[in-house]
């Protein structure tokens, strides 16, 4: 995921910022947290220096489906709860955070989920089918 900041300084007639720009606004796509510099130049000479902090929030959601299940005859299916996002998306292509799994042969779910930032996580649960329930 990269998303951009744009940094701006006003009052000046020449800019200088640490990334190189010699615009009064630049935009920065730093990998690491960053502090950049701007010299600005006035009309009269007077040069200013100041920084920003460009800080990075790259953490991701945390998610956990728990201990693997098991359905037979007398338990056909299984709730599965996602959290820890706003927004999901399951390998059978379900997106809300729960699911009913009705397999009928032992199976895999994943679930990605989507964190405020953008960020995401999968994880995975087994959903077990009694041999004698299997169709």
């Amino acid at each position: 995921m990269s998303t951009s900041a744009l940094l701006q300084s006003y009052g000046g007639v020449s800019y200088a910022w640490s990334n190189g720009s010699n615009t009064s606004n630049t935009y920065v796509t730093p990998i690491e947290n960053t502090t950049y510099t701007v010299t600005i130049t006035g009309v009269n000479g007077c040069t200013k220096t100041d920084e920003v902090n460009v800080i990075i929030n790259i953490s991701y959601p945390s998610v956990e489906l728990g201990e693997d299940k098991a359905i037979d005859c007398n338990t056909p299916n299984s709730t599965i709860t996602a959290s820890g996002g706003i927004a999901y998306i399951w390998s059978t292509g379900e997106t809300s955070a729960v699911i009913i799994a009705s397999p009928t042969m032992t199976t895999i779910y994943t679930v990605t989920v989507t964190g405020s930032n953008g960020c995401k996580t999968t994880d995975w649960i087994t959903v077990a089918v009694d041999k004698l329930y299997q169709k």
